[in-house]
Formats: C-alpha cells, sequence, structure tokens
C-alpha cells in the first residue's frame, strides 16, 4: 500500500512540474500569455488617419483599422483596448510593453521586418491613398507585435487568416473605400 501511494505522489508531483514548466519563444525568452490571463488586447493607434482609424464625434475609435482589430479580437476571445498614440511613438512603445500590437497604416517595410514582428498585409492602400488623409501612405499594411511576443503575432495572424478568407476585411474595405483593398491578399 505504501509503494502505491508512493508512485501516485510521485506521478502528480511530475504531472504538476510538467504544467508548470514555462513556455518559451524561439529566442528563449517566456511566452508572454498576458492576454489570455487579462482577456484584453491592446491595441496602439494614432487616432488622426481618417478613414482608416479616427474619433467620432463621442470620441470614441472609428475606422477600417479600428472595426479590424476588434473583429480580430474577437477572432481571439478578448475585446480591444485602444491606445491612441502618436506616429513616432507607435512602433517603439511595442517594445516597451504600451500595448501588446500596432494596427495604424503601418506599411510593411525590410526596415520594420527587422526590428518587429508582422502579421501578415491585411490590406494595400496604394490606389486608395487619396482618401487617406495622410496621402504619403502606400503599400501593403500589416499589425505590429514586440520581437519578445512571436506567440501573439501568430495568434493574430492567424485571426487575420481567418477573417481575410471569410471576406470580412474585404467586406470593409467596401464600406470605408468603396473598393476592396485586400487585393486577393
Amino acid at each position: 500500500m505504501k509503494k502505491i501511494v508512493a508512485i501516485v505522489i510521485s506521478v502528480v508531483t511530475l504531472l504538476t512540474m510538467v504544467g508548470c514548466e514555462k513556455k518559451l519563444e524561439a529566442d528563449g525568452t517566456p511566452v508572454n500569455d498576458l492576454l489570455l490571463e487579462s482577456g484584453i488586447l491592446r491595441v496602439g493607434m494614432e487616432l488622426k488617419v481618417p478613414p482608416m482609424e479616427s474619433l467620432d464625434e463621442e470620441m470614441k475609435p472609428m475606422g477600417f483599422d479600428v472595426d479590424l482589430i476588434y473583429a480580430v479580437a474577437e477572432k481571439l476571445g478578448v475585446k480591444a483596448e485602444i491606445v491612441d498614440t502618436t506616429e513616432k511613438n507607435l512602433l517603439p512603445s511595442l517594445g516597451a510593453k504600451v500595448y501588446d500590437c500596432a494596427i495604424s497604416t503601418i506599411r510593411i517595410t525590410e526596415e520594420n521586418q527587422k526590428e518587429y514582428y508582422v502579421t501578415r498585409p491585411y490590406a494595400d492602400v496604394t490606389s486608395v491613398r487619396d482618401q487617406i488623409s495622410n496621402k504619403e501612405t502606400e503599400g501593403q499594411l500589416g499589425i505590429f507585435v514586440s520581437r519578445k511576443n512571436g506567440q501573439l503575432m501568430l495568434r493574430i495572424d492567424k485571426a487575420l487568416e481567418e477573417l481575410l478568407s471569410e471576406g470580412k476585411v474585404a467586406e470593409l474595405s467596401q464600406q470605408y473605400f468603396g473598393t476592396d483593398i485586400t487585393g486577393g491578399l
């Protein structure tokens, strides 16, 4: 009987230790599961680029990127909390953990991919740049995540892939621009 009790205690202890093992990113840093714990996806945006992202009369976020990130959060089973910031601080604040991701008419470039993880493109705004208040914006856009949170980037990318394949992003594109800016992405 003592042997059986000792075996059961050993098995329970071993299973507990395995369950407590920290998951690690590819670079060896711990996986950030705060999103699961908090139920909130904190999103950096510069809310001054209509119709992509801006504030309505009641000072609530609105626009293409806003509706898109709400849909992404819904796919992840969490709520999106938008943090208004400046263009200058948009990407650098990811590293400071001010928010979990950034989506704000941010072009995917070779340079910013060196510093941050980025999802698949969700839009190409080249054909509608005359409708965007920041007329210098053109090219493909992505959602950016800190290099210390690769698991979150993968989860956001999967949600984005689903939204693109379901036609939700094209639907939002039609709503805000009168054309499909997903371009078969």
